[in-house]
């Protein structure tokens, strides 16, 4: 499970109504959830066509992304996502959105939340 200060992080990537997104290498999707559960949790495995992917994770307002290591990690990071850090005690990690609010945060520098190691 995630440490205090990666759930705060989460918390603070996604509003409500906005999503986090998984697929396969993720065992446990409750840590997914805010504790208001005003987020939505999807289950999206990056399948098919890379481009319609990364479209439908913009469309469904995917601001917390938690996807197998090495599963389009260039892909991701060209198109403005973040990683944060590995899953612990699974073979993912965690991405941020471009569009989140905690991205403007960590944009902003000095004073902002450092990404959780």
């Amino acid at each position: 499970h995630w440490q205090q200060d990666r759930i705060e992080l989460r918390d603070q990537a996604m509003q409500p109504g906005e999503a986090a997104a998984y697929d396969d290498s993720v065992t446990f999707v409750g840590q997914l959830w805010r504790p208001d559960w005003k987020n939505r949790v999807l289950y999206l495995p990056p399948r098919g066509d890379l481009s319609q992917w990364l479209t439908t994770l913009n469309d469904e307002k995917v601001r917390w992304l938690a996807v197998g290591r090495g599963a389009h990690d260039q892909r991701l990071a060209q198109s403005g996502w973040r990683p944060l850090y590995p899953c612990p005690d699974e073979g993912c990690v965690v991405w941020l959105s471009p569009q989140s609010a905690l991205m403007e945060k960590l944009k902003q520098g000095p004073g902002s939340p450092p990404p959780a190691r």
